[in-house]
């Protein structure tokens, strides 16, 4: 198992395979298994289709994965912290038949790992190639707005600690790919608000999710490969980016955008939750 991470970072420094031998990441590859599989029974007894069934059943399993995975870079010390988010997105797979954008989720967790560099190493030149192109995907065939927090998550990489100057080019390029897809997609900047009960939800997470942003300053935990002490200000630049992420989706596509997203406000609200329930657990490590 460390010799296929060893050779997956010798190909990227922003992927990393899901080592059984953790506990926690051995706990989420059943808890996927389970949601995948019930969903799909679900869907089958509600008289879907096989393919359909199975495809839901699919989603359901990325996007718990996604609400825990970016949970766990939202908030680094905190391993149990990513299971309030899974939660919360088992229960929003149960209750909610919505399409989640996987794409873009798996495109914004790698976005994010770039800048807080969770893995202590700056993003190779084919990390940054990959991630150009799927900026001007996720914009094409989404929305311009993607392009827009591409553009801003190179820019960080490229001023904060340890900088990463080439991303400069790579800011402006994705900016490049905003305007001309704004150009084709013929937007209008007139924003699709969410109703008043979304609104009113973004506001209370976000409320709780400032404590956990300010206390990042003093965050303590190590890189992935390095082993160095990972950097707070991109710990922290990476969650507001997520925040602003989702409040820029909300703004240009309304209740769709959040529903669309589900997974990142669940991660969101899952770490921003944990450490009101975290006096409750019993005492014991995590990895």
């Amino acid at each position: 198992m460390d010799n296929l991470q060893n050779r997956l970072f010798e190909m990227t420094h922003i992927g990393r395979i899901l080592d059984p031998r953790y506990p926690t990441n051995l706990a989420i590859m059943i808890w996927m298994g389970v949601i995948g599989a019930v969903i799909f029974g679900l869907r089958l007894v509600n008289g879907v289709d096989l393919i359909e069934a199975g495809i839901s059943g699919v989603v359901a399993t990325f996007a718990v994965f996604l609400s825990w995975a970016m949970a766990r870079e939202l908030d680094p010390p905190e391993a149990l912290a990513a299971f309030v988010s899974a939660t919360l997105m088992t229960i929003a797979v149960l209750v909610v038949d919505v399409r989640f954008n996987i794409i873009v989720l798996f495109y914004m967790m790698s976005m994010l790992r770039i800048v807080n560099r969770s893995t202590g190493l700056p993003a190779l030149l084919t990390d940054s190639i990959f991630m150009l192109i799927l900026t001007a995907l996720t914009a094409y065939f989404g929305s311009w707005v993607y392009a827009m927090i591409g553009a801003t998550a190179f820019l960080l990489d490229a001023v904060l600690p340890k900088p990463h100057r080439q991303h400069v080019v790579f800011a402006g390029l994705s900016i490049v790919i905003m305007v001309v897809t704004f150009i084709i997609q013929n937007a209008q900047l007139s924003p699709i608000m969410p109703t008043t009960d979304y609104i009113v939800a973004i506001l209370v997470t976000t409320f709780i999710y400032v404590p956990l942003v300010l206390k990042s300053r003093n965050v303590d935990v190590t890189c992935d490969i390095t082993g160095e002490p990972i950097m707070p200000i991109r710990v922290q630049a990476g969650q507001v980016l997520m925040l602003l992420l989702g409040y820029h989706v909300a703004m240009w596509q309304g209740n769709a955008g959040v529903l669309e997203l589900l997974p990142l406000w669940t991660a969101i609200t899952g770490v921003s939750l944990y450490p009101l329930i975290k006096p409750f657990i019993p005492k014991q490590s995590a990895d």
